[in-house]
């Protein structure tokens, strides 16, 4: 009998040290799980989809985070999508509208309405390879309406904008 009273507690001794190591195993995988699952969080993807005031879509609207430098722009239909941190706001643009910014939100998509800028609209001139002021445009710029060019007997556009537009030749 006492050879097994001395038995005892070693056999108590490993089942405790045993389930220490599966305790501190354990616990050790939780904070690792929850870890990753609280990094993942501190990202998401952003949806949304950006409009004019007719409700048709923006094609080619910017979206850029403020602060950021990740920025992405609508498709065809005014749809966006966008890698976002948690909390942070968004800035859309477009040419001719009011810059506009919201904050983003991974459980909504957004819908975001520009609206038209047309005081700045004239002081924009598209040139072939972007967009300049009006200010810093170096040469001669004219206008003319399609009514006009309608009007003209000439078969050609280029020969129906000489002596609309000073300085055009046509050859």
């Amino acid at each position: 009998m006492s050879h097994s009273l001395n038995v005892m507690p070693v056999l108590w001794n490993q089942n405790a040290n045993r389930f220490c190591s599966f305790k501190n195993t354990f616990l050790l995988l939780t904070f690792l799980l929850l870890s990753f699952s609280l990094s993942a969080q501190s990202t998401y993807i952003t949806r949304g989809k950006v409009i004019d005031e007719k409700g048709e879509p923006i094609i080619g609207a910017n979206i850029t985070i403020k602060g950021g430098n990740a920025g992405t722009v609508t498709d065809l239909e005014g749809y966006f999508q966008l890698k976002t941190p948690v909390g942070s706001i968004l800035k859309i643009t477009y040419v001719g509208y009011t810059d506009k910014e919201v904050k983003s939100d991974e459980h909504t998509v957004l819908h975001i309405q520009l609206e038209e800028n047309t005081r700045t609209l004239g002081e924009v001139v598209v040139v072939g390879y972007g967009e300049q002021k009006k200010v810093s445009v170096i040469g001669s710029i004219a206008t003319t309406s399609s009514k006009e060019l309608i009007k003209s007997p000439q078969g050609s556009l280029g020969n129906a904008m000489v002596g609309r537009l000073n300085g055009l030749v046509s050859v």
